[in-house]
Parts: structure tokens; C-alpha cells; sequence
């Protein structure tokens, strides 16, 4: 009998149901498995739509402030030489710059909150969803999973997914509606400059991408790792009264500081990939930046464009660009 106790943490660690589906964290090929979400999102179907609404609203006023600085910075050149005029075109266009930055705040604010309150909600739908499943489930299958899973995966797993829900999301989505209208935007002001740009498009995209898929694995491990030292510290300390009797507080240690490093491991592979990324895209936007200028210069010189419509074709690219910085 003091054998079977003193072993009982080890064992409880080791066993795995059969065929190991049950409760082995699968590995993240890609984002299908977000579609089970989609009963969640329907509950909450006016939230979401009162987000989007918003949400698309302030990426076209966001869009539409680069047009207004262009229009801003070609009202001296309408004016001919008229003091007076000149200066009421002036703040009448930086007055429309001011109004659009305003609206842009205000609604921005407005689709912050509701995005956050449903992936709040989502979260405490799950949580809640989780919990009465995890109170029917067979004592055999409690029996063989870690303590530590259950409690993991309703914290940091559904926190991960109210991250996603409540913020990524909709920042993904954001900078998406804004890199396609910017590129759109960018055509409308000069198509020569815009197709140029468009060309060049993939040369920047595709090696950001590719690192960005890495680094989606790399998280997943990294979080796997993280929720194994959490289970570990769990099993230990639910079974505090065998580690202390039968002196496995040095071995309870030790496996708990393999896990830790495991998780530090993880998280620095990921943390070497991103820098790597950071390094490749601050390269390519800057490229794409100075390349824009250059390429608009030459067109302001020769008359094939104004100042302004350059200041706006600067400004669209920067959207253009850090726009997919963040996607990836």
C-alpha cells in the first residue's frame, strides 16, 4: 500500500486514455477548428453585427484621412497667390482632417467595446459549456487525466480564445478592410504608382507569411508546454500530504523546473522567430517606403502628379504596409 501511494502522482502523470485522443492537446495545423465556435458567435449574433458595423465604419474614415492631408496639402497651390483665400482653404481642409481623426477615435472606441464584451462573453459561455462537461465526464476518464489539464483548459486555453475573440480578430479584421482599401485607395490616386507597388506586393508578403506560419506553431507549443508545468504544480500539490510523507518534494522539483525550462525552450524559439520576422519586415516596409517616395518624387517632378496626391500615396503605403506586418 506505501508503494502504491508514494507512487501515485508518477502514475496519475504517465497514464493516458486509450489511444491518447482524449485529453493530448492536438497539434495546430491551422485555424479550421475555430469553425466550432460558430454556435457561440450565433448566440451573440447582434453584438457581432453592431461590432462589424463599427468596425468597417472607422476602417473607411481611417482611409479617408490620407485623401484629406492630400487635399490639405494642395490648398495653397488653389488659392493663386491670395493671402486670405489661401488661408480659409487651409483651415478649411485641416478642419475636415480634424473632424475625420476625431470620428475615427469615436468609433473606434465604439467597436473596442463591443468586440471586447463578445469575446468576453464567448469566454464565460465556454468556460461555463466546459465545466458541465468536465461534471459528467466517467470517473474512469478523471481518474487518468492530469489534474492540472481540466484547470488549464479552462483558464488558459479559453483565455487564448477570448484573446482571440475580443482582440485579434478584430484587429485582424481591421487591418485587413484597411490593406485592401489602402491598395484600392492607391490605384484610385495613381494607377501607374499603385500597379508598381501591387507588383512588388508579393516579394514582400510571401517570406512574412511563411515565417508567420512557423511562428502560429511555435506559440502552440509554447502554450502547450506552459499548461504541462501547470499540471504538474497541480498534481503535486493535490497530493500534498503523500509528497511530504514519502520525501518527493526533491522529485516534485525536479520535474516541475524540466517543465519550466521546457516552457522558457518554447518560448524562446518563438521569441527568435518573431525577431527574425520584426527584422524582415521593418527591412520591407522601409524599402517599400523609400521606394514609394522615390518613385513619387520623380512623378511630382515631371508633372504627373501633385504634392498632395504624393502625401496621400506616402501615407496609403504606410497603411499598405503596416498592415501586413500585422496580419503576419
Amino acid at each position: 500500500m506505501a508503494d502504491t501511494d508514494s507512487s501515485l502522482v508518477d502514475d496519475r502523470r504517465a497514464t493516458q486514455p486509450e489511444g491518447g485522443e482524449a485529453i493530448n492537446r492536438p497539434k495546430a495545423k491551422s485555424l479550421k477548428p475555430l469553425a466550432l465556435l460558430l454556435p457561440y458567435v450565433a448566440r451573440h449574433w447582434v453584438t457581432v453585427t453592431v461590432a462589424l458595423i463599427f468596425l468597417v465604419a472607422a476602417a473607411a474614415v481611417s482611409l479617408a484621412i490620407p485623401l484629406l492631408l492630400g487635399s490639405a496639402a494642395d490648398a495653397g497651390s488653389a488659392a493663386q497667390g491670395n493671402a486670405e483665400e489661401l488661408l480659409s482653404l487651409v483651415d478649411r481642409a485641416f478642419l475636415w482632417v480634424a473632424l475625420a481623426a476625431i470620428l475615427s477615435g469615436v468609433l473606434g472606441a465604439v467597436r473596442f467595446y463591443f468586440v471586447s464584451r463578445f469575446g468576453e462573453r464567448i469566454a464565460a459561455d465556454l468556460r461555463k459549456d466546459l465545466y458541465a462537461h468536465l461534471l459528467k465526464l466517467s470517473p474512469r476518464y478523471h481518474s487518468q487525466m492530469r489534474s492540472g489539464e481540466a484547470v488549464s483548459r479552462l483558464t488558459a486555453d479559453i483565455t487564448l480564445i477570448e484573446t482571440f475573440l475580443g482582440s485579434s480578430a478584430s484587429l485582424a479584421t481591421r487591418t485587413l478592410l484597411t490593406t485592401i482599401g489602402a491598395l484600392t485607395m492607391m490605384l484610385v490616386v495613381n494607377w501607374k504608382l499603385g500597379l508598381t507597388l501591387l507588383a512588388m506586393l508579393p516579394i514582400a508578403v510571401l517570406p512574412v507569411m511563411a515565417i508567420g506560419r512557423v511562428i502560429r506553431a511555435m506559440s502552440n507549443r509554447a502554450q502547450s508546454r506552459l499548461a504541462d508545468a501547470g499540471a504538474e504544480a497541480a498534481e503535486a500539490l493535490d497530493a500534498i500530504e503523500l509528497v511530504q510523507a514519502y520525501n518527493r518534494e526533491q522529485s516534485r522539483l525536479g520535474a516541475f523546473t524540466e517543465a519550466v525550462e521546457a516552457t522558457f525552450e518554447a518560448a524562446m524559439r518563438r521569441i527568435g522567430a518573431r525577431s527574425i520576422m520584426i527584422v524582415l519586415v521593418s527591412v520591407l516596409l522601409f524599402g517599400g517606403f523609400v521606394g514609394v517616395l522615390w518613385l513619387g518624387a520623380r512623378a511630382v517632378a515631371t508633372g504627373e502628379m501633385s504634392f498632395g496626391d504624393l502625401a496621400s500615396m506616402v501615407l496609403y503605403a504606410l497603411y499598405a504596409g503596416s498592415g501586413f506586418g500585422m496580419l503576419a
